[in-house]
């Protein structure tokens, strides 16, 4: 999930992401549970785009505010390498909250696409919890 900023009263420049524009490749995280941030890796932004590009799904750049449990995955042993897809909401934590159903299908597909794309490299791996 990643906030999306485009309703009445909100400046484009303080919340970009838009519903029906495609799912957020995260490019930034913050941690959940350390007092630090994450940087997702440029090559797994890096193919999340190509198969993004690949396929014809269109994505959105996303820096989460709030945090998620990749820096968990991030931390792990000797590092692993964690990002994330997101869906646009709008009016985030409230009984309203709004998604687009295409946003939530090209979000499937490409952690579908993904996941696929991934498996066949053996510099990479990936998992869906």
């Amino acid at each position: 999930m990643c906030l999306a900023g485009d309703y009445p009263g909100v400046e484009k420049h303080r919340a970009p992401i838009q519903l029906n524009k495609g799912p957020g490749i995260k490019l930034y995280d913050k941690s959940g549970k350390a007092h630090y941030h994450q940087i997702v890796p440029p090559i797994l932004v890096e193919a999340l785009e190509n198969v993004a590009f690949e396929k014809g799904i269109p994505y959105q750049y996303e820096f989460l505010a709030g945090s998620t449990n990749a820096d968990v995955f991030a931390m792990e042993h000797t590092g692993v390498i964690a990002g994330g897809i997101s869906i646009p909401c709008r009016y985030t934590h409230t009984p309203v909250e709004i998604v687009s159903l295409k946003d939530t299908e090209n979000a499937i597909k490409l952690t579908v696409f993904s996941r696929r794309a991934f498996s066949r490299k053996r510099s990479m791996s990936f998992s869906v919890l």
